[in-house]
């Protein structure tokens, strides 16, 4: 249930798998970001919780955001 961005425009809430869809996205270079304010404690998020992705037209893209526990 945390919210994940798209090219800081858009935000989607992840389901309990962590799973989320940004439907009718244009081809081209895009970044997802997730946000320390989003996650429950004590989690956080790894390399500023960016990542780059390359979308192709009618693409379907898994893509990985470490997160940390925090001590």
């Amino acid at each position: 249930g945390v919210t994940v961005y798209l090219d800081n425009r858009y935000a989607v809430r992840t389901d309990a798998q962590g799973r989320f869809e940004f439907p009718f996205v244009a081809a081209g270079p895009r970044t997802v970001t997730l946000r320390n304010d989003t996650l429950p404690l004590p989690w956080s998020v790894v390399d500023e919780g960016r990542v780059k992705v390359d979308l192709r037209l009618r693409d379907t893209v898994r893509l990985d955001i470490p997160v940390q526990r925090a001590d």
